[in-house]
């Protein structure tokens, strides 16, 4: 029954057409519906963490994911900038969030099924982004810092006269979506975790080192790249999952179709 309403989905989605269903199925396709459902899920484990932290997320189960769907949304911070006037000073620009992420796992009832050799997720994303990607789409996509593909300014001057600064704190801070993954571009994206088991993705947060830092005056290069880290906090993960919805059927006109479709 999972197959019907994974079809009816893909049918919606103009991702298959009717005519390649089997025969046996195409009254049951048919006359099914799907809906898509938005999960909010918490990581297993802690919801904060800096450079080398770890943290993983169980996808729902028994049901069809739409891999295409998934998303991460954080609290991201810099701390350690210096920002006493316009002569000395220290501050850093928020790296795309895809750059965040050194590493990108992807487990199959325990076992890696993906990414498991790629321990710079954050370069091959680079590389694909600069090769693919223009100016206006980067402007647009103001929550995944990707503005900092295109523009270097971001640490230029005082922190507390760029984007993102939290003077009571004294931290740059961003509301981050991440959710451009290279993993799962494709149209055969829905995963059925009550046929294949559960599926499990966990993130690796990346080094201080992706920071762009600008300095004036008393912190010397030395001190502020040592003073200088990022975190995340409050992390969540949203996917879409796909609800079917059986048919409603009409005793007269569709007892025929029913029992034809089992004859099959």
């Amino acid at each position: 029954m999972n197959y019907i309403f994974f079809v009816s989905y893909c049918i919606t989605q103009e991702t298959m057409s009717m005519d390649a269903i089997p025969k046996a199925l195409q009254y049951g396709v048919s006359n099914s519906q799907a809906r898509v459902v938005r999960q909010k899920l918490q990581p297993l484990g802690v919801s904060t963490g800096v450079a080398g932290s770890t943290v993983r997320f169980l996808l729902p189960q028994k049901a069809i994911i739409d891999m295409r769907s998934l998303s991460f949304h954080y609290d991201y911070t810099i701390s350690g900038l210096v920002d006493t006037d316009a002569a000395n000073y220290s501050n850093a620009q928020f790296p795309p969030t895809y750059q965040h992420w050194s590493s990108v796992k992807v487990f199959c009832s325990g076992a890696s099924a993906a990414g498991a050799q790629c321990n710079h997720y954050d370069m091959v994303h680079h590389a694909l982004a600069k090769a693919s990607v223009g100016e206006d789409w980067c402007t647009s996509r103001l929550n995944n810092a990707y503005d900092s593909l295109v523009n270097f300014t971001g640490a230029s001057g005082r922190p507390s006269l760029s984007q993102g600064w939290d003077g009571q704190n004294s931290v740059k801070r961003l509301q981050a979506t991440f959710d451009d993954l290279i993993l799962f571009r494709s149209k055969t994206s829905c995963y059925d975790s009550s046929l294949f088991g559960n599926l499990e993705i966990e993130l690796t947060f990346n080094n201080n080192n992706i920071l762009k830092i600008a300095r004036e005056g008393v912190p010397t290069a030395a001190a502020a790249k040592a003073a200088i880290a990022h975190a995340f906090s409050n992390i969540t993960c949203s996917v879409d999952t796909v609800v079917s919805i059986s048919p409603k059927l009409t005793w007269e006109s569709d007892a025929k179709s029913v029992a034809s479709v089992c004859v099959y």
